[in-house]
């Protein structure tokens, strides 16, 4: 709600040298996520002047983490105030631009935020979930960025699966192919997850992809596979990548612009049940 009323408010779209949009719809929504999922701590300086001292760098870190890109804890610091000077999102947003600490809660059930920057690359070291969306798999609340390696369309290449289950959920995650970097038109947009959650749960695959200024909204199902070796007590399951929009992406100018953020959620049992995400990934495109 608070994402749409800001944008839904913006006037005007702040550029740098060449025309690139500084706040594109993509990182404003880091920038909003990290905004509500930042928890101030009990220092003096918080309880008796009401400021947070970390965390702009803390939501610098979050939009780093969840789409790749760097917006500095200044750039933060400058949209917060264009956002507090503006009111676009009402209440919510100042709600969340000035939040009430709970002095009761005991600090060790707070979630805290490591300032530790993870690696630019990934190395061979790094840990490999084997089950991506199992249950038993703690996913962080904000999604790791996954990169699709393309070519340029003047070049050749077969069709092949991307499967993300095969790789290092990292910063600097590829999701490769044993037929390596292709021509986008030439990927074929299917995802593979091999999981040990229980098959009766019903879940579905949800997308918002973002480009520049717009965002849309797309699904899939998903699908298990019985033709394909898994290991004992776990299926694989495939599901289309966004479906509707994946010719609009293949034929942009530049694929680069899109950002997709993709979230496997559970559907309720019942009409008093909330959905459950237990899967959530952003996926961008490079050359």
């Amino acid at each position: 709600d608070v994402f749409r009323a800001v944008v839904k408010c913006r006037k005007s779209w702040k550029t740098l040298k060449g025309g690139k949009v500084v706040w594109p719809l993509h990182l404003e929504a880091a920038l909003l996520e990290g905004l509500s999922l930042y928890q101030p701590d009990n220092s003096r300086e918080t309880l008796l002047l009401g400021r947070f001292p970390m965390r702009n760098r803390f939501i610098s870190e979050h939009i780093l983490k969840t789409t790749g890109e760097v917006r500095t804890a200044k750039q933060v610091g400058s949209r917060l105030q264009q956002l507090r000077d503006t009111c676009g999102g009402g209440r919510k947003l100042q709600k969340l631009l000035s939040p009430v600490l709970n002095s009761g809660t005991p600090i060790s059930n707070r979630s805290h935020y490591s300032l530790r920057r993870s690696g630019s690359r990934s190395t061979a070291s790094s840990s490999v979930p084997t089950s991506p969306i199992s249950q038993e798999f703690e996913f962080s609340s904000s999604p790791n960025v996954m990169y699709i390696d393309i070519v340029p369309e003047n070049r050749s290449s077969p069709v092949a699966c991307i499967y993300p289950s095969d790789i290092n959920v990292t910063l600097d995650a590829t999701v490769s192919s044993t037929h390596g970097p292709r021509p986008i038109k030439n990927i074929k947009p299917s995802l593979a997850f091999t999981s040990s959650f229980d098959a009766s749960i019903v879940a579905k695959s949800m997308f918002t992809i973002y480009h520049v200024d717009r965002v849309y909204e797309d699904q899939s199902s998903l699908t298990v596979m019985t033709d394909q070796p898994v290991p004992e007590g776990a299926a694989m399951y495939t599901c289309d990548l966004v479906p509707r929009y994946w010719n609009l992406i293949c034929n942009s100018l530049d694929p680069t612009e899109f950002t997709i953020h993709h979230r496997i959620i559970r559907e309720p049992m019942s009409p008093l049940d909330a959905t459950t995400t237990i899967f959530s990934t952003a996926y961008k495109f490079r050359y």
